[in-house]
């Protein structure tokens, strides 16, 4: 468990269009400290996302990365999140 002063860090995943009426959708993703990310996305600090975007859908964990873009670091700790719940069930 994590003590108090530990942050979470989980990576934000953006799904968003330039404009209103822009038909590209991008993904952009944040890694690092989760919350300041989140203050980051809310006070529009995130090159590429301003007044005019349209923003579809905001994600936090590993599982909303597309698979072309996780990268070595993703895959690891996926890896080890996926033998720790193995375990746990081992246990049960």
């Amino acid at each position: 468990m994590a003590g108090k002063s530990a942050s979470l860090k989980l990576p934000v995943v953006i799904r968003y269009r330039n404009t209103e009426r822009s038909r590209t959708k991008k993904i952009k993703i944040l890694r690092g400290k989760t919350d300041d990310n989140i203050d980051k996305l809310l006070e529009l600090k995130i090159h590429g996302i301003n007044e005019k975007t349209v923003i579809e859908h905001i994600g936090i964990g590993h599982n909303f990365i597309p698979t072309e873009k996780l990268t070595a670091s993703d895959k690891k700790y996926m890896k080890s999140v996926q033998e720790e719940n193995i375990k746990m069930l081992s246990n049960s």
